[in-house]
């Protein structure tokens, strides 16, 4: 049986100053815990500190970094920096407004208390790592017809060491477990239309993304985790389509998901 407490609590002050500028520094603590079994609790201790800052209304930039100690493992730091700024600000016309953005950096996500010290579906892993994260993005966003239409195409690029994956029970007692991939990647496309105000009571969106994903190097003898294999459930196309119509007080939506092939493990022990 399993009873998982996470307690948690976040401190977050803000300071404007300067005209649009703002400072944002903050304290999280978080503890995971089961009560029924004699397994040690998982506590994390983080600080963090943010400063957002704009230039003529039309430039903008957020540097920022956390710190997190985390119980039986060590401290991580985790920078971050977004920019970007509008080539075209908002104005009528066939084309309304033109931004280009930017971000780059770090971060890690601890192991779930289920995935270190397991359950009854899965062994325990308690020498899991922690997963890190670098992550970075390119993109323009621009609206057309008096902005009633926005479109944007965003370039991404992200690596991820340590992460966490679960396999099926190959070796030992047979059960599955969860291990470390020593590194994987992902790169793609993000493409987004959508009717921003309404026509006749009608909003709209459609959006796509190609998303290429392998394992780069790895520490599993299992075959789905060899490198240049796809992450497992990562399709490569996926997309969806989004609308709203309102009359009154009455509102009907219509959502629609597309998901592509992806690559994936029964886990019942046939043919990988």
């Amino acid at each position: 049986e399993s009873a998982f407490r996470r307690p948690g609590l976040r401190y977050q002050g803000d300071v404007a100053w300067g005209g649009g500028q703002r400072l944002s520094v903050g304290y999280e603590w978080e503890r995971e815990s089961n009560p029924l079994t004699d397994d040690p609790s998982l506590t994390n201790n983080a600080f963090f500190v943010q400063q957002q800052v704009t230039f003529r209304d039309r430039w903008f930039a957020t540097v920022g970094g956390r710190v997190d100690s985390k119980e039986s493992y060590d401290t991580f730091f985790s920078p971050k920096l977004s920019a970007g700024g509008f080539l075209l600000p908002f104005r009528s016309g066939g084309v309304s407004s033109l931004k280009v953005f930017g971000n780059i950096g770090k971060g890690i996500k601890s192991p779930t208390f289920y995935e270190r010290f397991g359950g009854l579906y899965a062994d325990g892993s308690p020498d899991l790592a922690v997963e890190a994260a670098r992550t970075s993005d390119v993109g323009v966003e621009a609206t057309f017809a008096d902005q009633r239409l926005r479109g944007s195409l965003v370039f991404f690029d992200n690596n991820y060491t340590d992460q966490v994956a679960y396999t099926g029970g190959f070796v030992g007692d047979g059960r599955p477990e969860y291990i470390n991939i020593d590194g994987s990647r992902a790169q793609g496309w993000e493409l987004e239309m959508a009717l921003q105000r309404p026509v006749g009571g009608l909003t709209a969106s459609a959006s796509y993304a190609l998303v290429d994903s392998q394992v780069v190097t790895t520490i599993s003898t299992s075959q789905q985790f060899q490198p240049g294999q796809p992450l497992l459930r990562r399709p490569r196309n996926s997309g969806a389509i989004r609308a709203a119509y309102a009359r009154g007080r009455a509102t009907v939506n219509f959502n629609v998901r597309m998901v592509g092939q992806r690559h994936d493990n029964s886990f019942l022990f046939l043919s990988t």
